[in-house]
């Protein structure tokens, strides 16, 4: 993993801009939370952030497929990154009214949604197909000190300076975006040769409904069916974890800072974990999906069954360790399935139907919590995540047994 980072000039740029462009977003997330409480006092109203945001993803998730294929995707995230910027940097100096904030959180969501399937892109013309495990091992271990470090940054800006002030931390937030475009531009514009070898054929003008049939169809592959219900049902029982986690352990009798360590605790398995991706191509391909599910359900089944802190540290950390195993994996096999000329429809059709799955998901979570309690919440998820990680152990196995010679040819590892 560190190698690639340290010998592949042109990804490790794309891996630091979107770290910046990553921080960015937690932090604009966090400060816009954190400023529309504290000037409302309204859960309602705070979570009409976290809806704004959801609408943005899912609205601009299919068109951000679609743009991307016409266009260098270095050139999409570095023009989104601008615009972002842009967006942030006016919220400095516009009245700062609820109706800005709503507007801020749908507008970054949308640029993120044409961002997400460039990314994706890139990256694969950025690497040779036996690195792309290693390339996404760097992405999750960034991803998950990203998400712990930019909302404790937003909360450290709106302490340092006076209420009147926070603002402020819009025009930080924004001059991380300029950085995070300025990285990008350095790598330039890939129209024709990628490094894993894929190249973009010629576009061929052709109607709406047709070329989303044809993006999506690489996604009927029973191997890439397998993973997108196993998310499915991984977006239903983390949506809102750390909402249901605070109100488990208020229930326990404990002190509600303690959501934070046992989130750590999750994170931190992640980040360990993902220094000792090259191993796990070792794993059979049917235990690196399923079981990992699998196990990653039982763990969140185990946080609701306890109400002793230190077992919730250890089954977190185990969610941890299983969750970037099965994310580095799902990544890794999704871009090696899905031809280079239809990846921009296909994860941008996953990206906003999975963003409706997370609506889905809220709405679960808060009605299951209020109508029997937090930790059955987490036994009902945790054992339909475990469940659905079992069956697709099986539904994998069977369709390499089926047709191994297909798979293998375009799978690195698929044994």
């Amino acid at each position: 993993m560190l190698e690639l980072v340290n010998k592949n000039r042109k990804f490790r740029s794309l891996l630091l801009s979107s770290m910046v462009s990553q921080l960015g977003s937690n932090f604009t997330f966090m400060l816009l939370i954190v400023m529309t409480f504290e000037r409302t006092g309204s859960l309602i109203s705070t979570m009409g952030v976290t809806l704004a945001s959801t609408i943005g993803s899912i609205i601009a998730g299919l068109a951000g497929g679609f743009w991307v294929e016409e266009r260098s995707p270095a050139r999409v995230m570095v023009v989104t990154n601008i615009l972002s910027a842009a967006v942030l940097i006016g919220m400095f100096f516009l009245p700062t009214t609820m109706t800005f904030y709503y507007i801020t959180a749908f507008l970054i969501a949308v640029f993120a949604a044409f961002a997400r399937p460039a990314s994706s892109k890139l990256q694969v013309m950025l690497v040779e197909s036996d690195q792309l495990m290693a390339s996404n091992a760097s992405r999750q271990m960034l991803n998950e000190i990203v998400k712990v470090v930019g909302p404790g940054l937003a909360v450290f800006v709106l302490t340092l300076f006076p209420k009147d002030q926070a603002t402020v931390g819009f025009l930080i937030d924004g001059a991380s975006y300029l950085i995070a475009a300025a990285l990008l531009y350095s790598i330039g514009k890939f129209d024709k040769v990628s490094g894993s070898g894929k190249k973009d054929e010629p576009k061929v003008k052709e109607s709406f409904g047709k070329r989303l049939r044809e993006g999506v169809e690489p996604l009927r592959h029973p191997v890439i069916l397998a993973i997108l219900a196993m998310f499915f049902f991984c977006i239903i029982a983390v949506t809102g974890f750390d909402v249901v986690l605070t109100a488990h352990i208020s229930l326990a009798n404990l002190p509600g800072m303690y959501t934070g360590y046992v989130i750590s605790a999750l994170s931190a398995g992640m980040i360990i974990t993902s220094f000792f991706s090259k191993y796990f191509m070792k794993i059979p391909m049917a235990l690196r999906l399923g079981g990992t599910v699998c196990i990653l359900g039982v763990g969140q089944l185990g946080i609701g069954l306890t109400t002793n802190l230190y077992a919730m540290f250890a089954f977190a950390f185990m969610m941890g360790v299983f969750n970037i195993i099965y994310n580095i994996s799902a990544s890794t096999l999704m871009q090696q399935l899905i031809p280079m000329e239809k990846m921009g429809r296909a994860m941008g059709f996953v990206s906003s139907f999975f963003s409706t799955v997370g609506l889905l998901g809220m709405g679960l979570g808060a009605l299951i919590g209020e109508l029997l309690s937090p930790g059955i919440t987490f036994v009902i998820f945790g054992g339909a995540l475990a469940l659905s990680g079992f069956i697709s152990i099986f539904t994998i196995y069977a369709a390499w047994k089926r047709e191994p010679s297909n798979i293998e040819s375009q799978v690195v590892g698929a044994a």
